[in-house]
């Protein structure tokens, strides 16, 4: 299985909402390319890039103002388009907290 890993490509800044490089539609576009050749696309969870950052029932242009939302989400490493009232609260990373230096034997 192929998969491109993009980082620090983000085109546009939050930040700065009035500048932004060229190429990020271009970008974009071979991305959806790669897409459908069935290439796994990785990108950072805080990038601008395909609107990664944006919260998931604002993704989908114009639904985020309905009450139940359209929303488009990653489920099992595929794309999800549903309803918000639909989803299920995501799984924790790691459901046992880590404190470091408390697990430790301590004699």
């Amino acid at each position: 299985m192929s998969k491109i890993c993009l980082y620090g490509i983000d085109f546009s800044y939050k930040e700065v909402p009035h500048m932004a490089e060229a190429g990020r539609a271009c970008t974009e576009f071979w991305l959806a390319i790669a897409s459908t050749k069935g290439i796994k696309i990785e990108i950072a969870h805080n990038s601008t890039l395909l609107d990664t950052n944006v919260p998931d029932e604002e993704k989908l242009y114009g639904y985020h103002r309905l009450e139940d939302p359209i929303v488009s989400t990653v489920h099992e490493g595929s794309m999800l388009i549903t309803r918000k009232s639909k989803l299920e609260p995501p799984e924790p990373l790691d459901a046992i907290p880590r404190i470091y230096g408390r697990e430790e034997d301590v004699r």
